[in-house]
């Protein structure tokens, strides 16, 4: 299984291009915004207030960072890249040469623990780069970098930047499920991508679907369906994670969720596409 593991995680990063403007565009892009600053805050004491930084704490930047994994263009962005690592299978046919001698259960099992395991490091690295970064320039600007590192504090911390890069793995998964079902209906990128990015983009808007069939069935419990969705649960996990309150849409009357609702949802979800996307893939004619 390591091996397997190895084998396509060194598959997922030789997809260089792909991964340097989708992916590692984070981590690089942050480094030059964090030496920008830090330049700047050499020669101007008035950067923290420009960049909005003069009540910001180091940890809610590491933390907020993670957000783009569960907003709407960060979510298509990984659609993208993900549309190629499982698009890519069958359009360069890969697969043709090695589903002989793997189990495929295992196989994409595999590259969907790989390709989250990719992407959220890349974040990890962003997050931390943003952190020490911001650290930086409110120390050189002459303020005090807070909150103040405690046990009580640190341990708080851990716990919440924790969760935070679980809810983007889980952010990855259901991406990289969304575009597995589109490879195996397409095998190509392209397919996969569009597949992949309608999927997306209707469950961004379904909660005007759901208001809109309630209102044209008189069917009130209807809209409660938007809960059950991963845009509601990845928000709702990150604003229990940020304020410390559920997620809630003005005008709309249905109960909060807690934080242990929305993650065994999203779990459901992640579980429940990679066995819809095996079942499908050990039935399909790969030689063809």
């Amino acid at each position: 299984m390591i091996s397997l593991f190895l084998a396509e995680w060194q598959k997922i990063a030789g997809h260089r291009w792909a991964s340097g403007f989708l992916i590692w565009l984070f981590p690089i892009g942050i480094t030059v915004i964090v030496a920008i600053s830090i330049l700047t805050a050499l020669f101007s004491p008035n950067t923290i207030q420009i960049l909005g930084l003069s009540t910001a704490k180091w940890t809610d930047q590491m933390i907020n960072i993670w957000g783009i994994t569960s907003n709407t263009l960060g979510r298509l962005l990984l659609m993208g890249f993900t549309a190629i690592i499982f698009g890519g299978e069958y359009q360069w046919q890969t697969w043709k040469n090695i589903i002989p001698y793997r189990q495929r259960a295992s196989l994409i099992f595999t590259k969907f623990v790989a390709l989250g395991a990719f992407v959220t490091i890349a974040f990890a690295t962003t997050s931390i780069i943003w952190g020490i970064g911001v650290s930086i320039v409110v120390s050189i600007s002459g303020e005090a970098n807070t909150p103040t590192l405690t046990g009580n504090m640190l341990t708080n911390f851990l716990a919440n930047y924790t969760l935070t890069a679980i809810s983007a793995f889980i952010s990855v998964m259901i991406s990289a499920g969304y575009a597995a079902l589109g490879a195996l209906l397409t095998r190509s990128v392209v397919g996969a991508a569009l597949v992949g990015f309608i999927v997306t983009i209707m469950e961004e808007i379904s909660i005007a679907i759901f208001l809109l069939i309630q209102r044209l069935t008189n069917i009130q419990p209807v809209v409660n369906l938007y809960r059950l969705t991963p845009t509601f649960n990845l928000r709702n996990v990150g604003s229990w994670i940020n304020n410390g309150n559920p997620f809630l849409l003005q005008g709309l009357d249905f109960p909060p969720a807690n934080l242990y609702f929305s993650m065994v949802v999203l779990l459901v979800w992640v579980f429940g596409l990679i066995l819809l996307t095996t079942l499908l893939f050990k039935r399909q004619d790969i030689t063809s």
